[in-house]
């Protein structure tokens, strides 16, 4: 009975490893940084000459917006399985305005925000066996009050695949 506390953790970390399966990693990401800071801009649709982005890279700014794009083939071969993208491109703070916040547009539309708090971008059966067009509008966020300071963000994690319900249940 010593340590249960710690066995658990431990355990519940081992079993996250088994949450997403036929996972596909994206490590260069096409970014370009959008100057004009629109609200509720049209994302861009040429991608040709963008800078690309790894994973493990640092993007910094403050109040700073990129676009950062991916074309991802969703298998037919998932049918039946609940599709997910997982997406940790920096973190989210704790006031209103600090930290990192993004919206994805699925093929061209508004679709779902991302940040540390929203990785999980679950896709509907429909577009299985398609490829859909990722397009990513990043913030960088503000210091959330205090002395103004550029927002350092890294690219942890941009990846698809599917989640095995019975392990995340479990």
């Amino acid at each position: 009975m010593f340590f249960t506390d710690k066995k658990l953790e431990s355990r519940t970390a081992e079993l996250s490893g088994y949450r997403y399966r036929d996972v596909t990693e994206f490590g260069q990401l096409p970014v370009r940084e959008d100057k004009a800071g629109k609200v509720n801009p049209e994302p861009p649709d040429d991608f040709t000459g963008w800078e690309t982005l790894e994973r493990g890279d640092v993007w910094k700014g403050r109040d700073r917006y990129l676009w950062l794009h991916l074309d991802v083939n969703i298998p037919a071969e998932w049918k039946g399985k609940r599709a997910v993208g997982v997406f940790d491109f920096g973190r989210t703070g704790a006031g209103n305005n600090s930290g990192f916040e993004a919206m994805l547009y699925l093929n061209g539309k508004p679709y779902q925000g991302v940040d540390s708090n929203h990785k999980e971008v679950f896709f509907k059966e429909e577009l299985y066996g398609t490829t859909v067009s990722l397009t990513f509008r990043l913030w960088s966020g503000l210091e959330g009050g205090g002395k103004p300071l550029d927002q350092v963000h890294e690219l942890k994690t941009a990846q698809i695949g599917w989640l095995d319900e019975a392990t995340d249940d479990l």
